[in-house]
């Protein structure tokens, strides 16, 4: 299989290099040693290097490169590499692919021989080159509107139709990833990385508001995983309503993952986890159903980060306009602005201190408080609006004031009517 090509497929070259390097260690310790590294990589990470690796010797074959010199890769051949792949493929995977070759290197000990000027320059011009096909469309935020639009056209007594729109709106309003929510196959469901009901509680914020708190067990970023929390809401998109009625509907087993759904198999019914491909598929239909286009599955995230740190009416405008100067009414003023995507950067994290309890500075221009943003870097607004702000050039955003009498973009003592 793809995930375990780095491990398996042993470089020519590396007994010599074992000589050099780890001749006091048996050859079992030095496989062990291997097998804990890949452990490093997630399941996903190392399906895509193994990729990779797959194409490199199919490069190396093509060019008649002998196994020998494939490992240690030198640095002609590792750019020849990369530039025969330039045009074909997308700068992102090519970056990927170059990735698995290293991490195949470093699995087995093997010295990785590269010019970081030269090659930061190869994979520079390969995302230019990225081909027009190749080039992921624009992903489109989801609403609670289109959500809603979607409610009309599902059958939420049916075990499907309750678990795909339970798992819709539970993370969108949780921020969280889709991928986390459901599992890649059928036999994809781990106990100590999927969610489960018993991950499940409830908990009050720091208002006295009913909160729901999911534990996700773990995450990329963290083997000790982490709670997402989210809050009841008005209309039909609201996320404990939907969770009620499929927890109601398909009962799911505490050792089952959460999104579990009853299916019928044969003559025996039976519970099967969610896949994301059974959730895309089924929202798919249910907009095709009301006339609007299919989303892709990261757009639920990108929408909840719009709907949380930007004025609801603006926030799929604003976003699909983001790299345009932008005419917007802003919830707080009855004054239309120009908005770049710098300001909108500023503004989404306004609203992140504002919802955080930020520090608040005096604006010379109105004399009403407003939230200052001096001192918080780009990485930490990129935790919470990284969509709108993965463009932002400056480090440190100044100021922006919202007041009674407008928008302002203040900058260093001045002010800027947006």
């Amino acid at each position: 299989m793809a995930r375990d090509r780095l491990f398996q497929w042993l470089p020519l070259s590396l007994q010599r290099q074992v000589m050099q390097s780890r001749d006091s260690l048996p050859l079992d310790d030095q496989r062990w040693v291997a097998e804990v590294m890949m452990c490093a990589w997630e399941e996903d990470t190392r399906e895509t290097y193994g990729s990779g690796l797959l194409v490199y010797h199919v490069f190396c074959n093509s060019k008649g490169i002998p196994e020998a010199e494939r490992a240690p890769a030198s640095q002609p051949l590792l750019s020849a590499f990369v530039a025969n792949l330039a045009a074909s493929y997308s700068g992102k995977t090519i970056s990927n692919y170059l990735c698995g070759v290293q991490a195949w290197h470093l699995m087995h000990g093997l010295t990785w021989r590269v010019e970081k000027a030269e090659m930061d320059t190869m994979l520079r011009a390969a995302e230019k080159l990225t081909p027009p096909t190749s080039r992921r469309k624009q992903q489109q935020p989801y609403t609670p509107d289109y959500m809603g639009a979607l409610w009309r056209q599902l059958n939420l007594e049916e075990p499907l139709d309750a678990v795909v729109y339970a798992c819709l709106t539970t993370c969108f309003y949780a921020s969280g990833r889709l991928g986390k929510f459901t599992v890649r196959q059928l036999d994809g469901f781990n106990s100590t990385k999927s969610v489960t009901r018993k991950h499940l509680s409830y908990d009050q914020d720091r208002n006295g508001l009913n909160v729901t708190v999911l534990h996700l067990p773990q995450t990329k970023t963290s083997i000790d995983g982490e709670d997402v929390f989210w809050a009841k809401q008005n209309g039909v998109t609201d996320p404990d309503t939907a969770l009620a009625n499929h927890l109601q509907v398909n009962n799911p087993p505490d050792d089952h993952h959460l999104f579990t759904y009853r299916y019928q198999r044969g003559i025996k019914m039976e519970h099967q986890a969610l896949t994301k491909t059974k959730f895309l598929e089924r929202v798919a239909k249910a907009a095709q159903a009301a006339k609007l286009d299919p989303l892709q599955g990261h757009g639920i995230r990108i929408g909840s980060t719009l709907e949380y740190l930007l004025p609801t009416n603006t926030a799929t405008f604003i976003y699909q306009n983001r790299l345009l100067p932008t005419k917007v009414h802003t919830s707080r003023s009855a004054t239309a602005h120009h908005l770049t995507e710098g300001q909108m950067a500023a503004i989404a994290g306004c609203r992140m201190m504002d919802v955080m309890g930020g520090i608040t500075a005096t604006c010379q221009h109105c004399q009403i408080g407003c939230w200052s943003l001096l001192g918080y870097s780009r990485s930490l607004l990129r935790l919470v609006g990284h969509h709108l702000m993965r463009k932002l050039s400056v480090h440190i955003v100044p100021m922006v004031c919202i007041g009674p009498s407008g928008m302002f973009w203040v900058r260093q003592g001045e002010q800027e009517r947006v």
